[in-house]
């Protein structure tokens, strides 16, 4: 088929969409085993890519601010969370409006690459927000933790 042909194609597809979605439903009825065959082995092929690309995405730097900020996000506003309780139940929010938010004020402002670390707030009774998130080791974070009263914390 010539360029010159094809254009014509387009053009009376464009000028006729209800006669062009006809002809599609007619061929997919009349190859449905053979379209069903061939979209099946897509997704076989495809599926290592689309797994690989999704953990090479979480492994970059974005990926794992984004996937903080929902982790942070559910635990100050999801009921049915785990760890709701120590988060949410005692009145801690989440005052990023976006992920994208999140991410700019780490890289941005905090200037800090957060592979290995843990977030952790500054002031512990205060809120995820600007100015009272950092990230630490496991260590730090683990000892900043809430005053115990009685065997029991605040």
């Amino acid at each position: 088929m010539t360029p010159r042909e094809r254009e014509l194609q387009r053009k009376r597809r464009r000028e006729n969409p209800e006669r062009t979605r006809e002809q599609a439903r007619r061929y997919s009825l009349k190859h449905a085993d053979r379209l069903k065959e061939y979209s099946r082995r897509w997704r076989a092929e495809n599926l290592d890519y689309a797994k690989k690309a999704c953990r090479e995405y979480k492994s970059t730097l974005i990926g794992q601010l984004r996937n903080c900020f929902s982790k942070m996000k559910r635990r100050c506003g999801n009921p049915n969370a785990t760890d709701y309780e120590r988060y949410g139940g005692r009145g801690i929010r989440c005052n990023f409006k976006s992920s994208d938010e999140f991410v700019n004020y780490v890289v941005n402002t905090l200037k800090v690459d957060p592979r290995g670390l843990q977030i952790d707030r500054i002031n512990n009774d205060g809120h995820y927000e600007l100015g009272n998130i950092r990230f630490v080791t496991a260590k730090v974070n683990a000892n900043n933790k809430r005053k115990m009263r009685r065997g029991k914390s605040k």
